[in-house]
């Protein structure tokens, strides 16, 4: 999901003229969400049903429009917005990206450019308004999404890559980031298996030294119509609930 850390993952692109055309994965193929989800709204609870106080910005809702492109984060605390993310969207694509304290103020602004080519490569460049030291170019092509972040002088800190298989199902992701401007960390990685429903049945996790160090099946409870998991076991103890609205199809 979208509170996930942004890492990036650098990559040589290669030209995909002569690439099968794949479909560039939409905000929802992103989070793992299947259907023309509109909302969900997710929450941790312990066995017995309460909702669990030690996770501080629960529930959090994200808000999707037809397409499939994230509109709103919100993440509430104790019933009340503690802060939110607002997407807004030109005829061309994304336009700019806003955070919102909890009493409604702006807080922080990004800006976006788009460029689209003929192969179906997207690139999307993002300008932190007001800091010399953020710029995020984004490339999409190829069942992949390449995210790199740089300093203000180009040098990179921050490296990520999706990758997705042509039923637009996540199967790996690797990150890194530059701590000293000078030499990255090892990349981190995780593939993602299903089984033949389509339902997430492996995740692999890998050091940072390429080793790996653990295989995991998802305690997946509950699923609705469109094969969105709803109830999924994540601790000894606790629950993660995910409640969708759909629009009609």
């Amino acid at each position: 999901m979208i509170t996930k850390p942004y890492f990036h993952y650098i990559l040589i692109l290669l030209s995909c003229a002569s690439c099968t055309k794949r479909r560039i994965p939409t905000d929802a193929e992103l989070n793992r969400l299947l259907g023309p989800v509109k909302t969900v709204v997710i929450t941790y609870e312990n066995k017995q049903g309460q909702l669990d106080t030690t996770r501080v910005h629960n529930p959090i809702e994200m808000r999707f429009d037809h397409k499939g492109n994230i509109t709103n984060e919100i993440s509430y605390f104790e019933g009340e917005i503690d802060h939110e993310f607002r997407w807004h969207y030109s005829p061309k694509g994304l336009a700019s990206r806003k955070e919102y304290f909890n009493d409604g103020r702006l807080k922080e602004v990004s800006v976006f450019e788009h460029e689209v080519s003929e192969n179906n490569i997207k690139k999307r460049r993002e300008v932190l308004v007001g800091s010399p030291i953020k710029e995020t170019i984004e490339t999409t092509f190829d069942n992949r999404l390449i995210r790199v972040e740089y300093f203000a002088d180009q040098t990179i800190t921050k490296e990520e890559q999706y990758v997705f298989d042509d039923e637009m199902r996540l199967v790996s992701e690797e990150w890194r980031s530059f701590t000293k401007r000078v030499n990255p960390t090892p990349r981190g990685k995780e593939q993602y298996e299903y089984d033949r429903e389509g339902i997430l049945s492996r995740q692999t996790t890998f050091g940072l030294d390429g080793k790996i160090v653990g295989i995991a099946s998802p305690k997946l409870l509950k699923f609705d119509s469109h094969g969105n998991c709803t109830e999924e076991l994540v601790g000894a103890n606790t629950i993660k609930r995910m409640t969708f609205s759909y629009y009609k199809d």
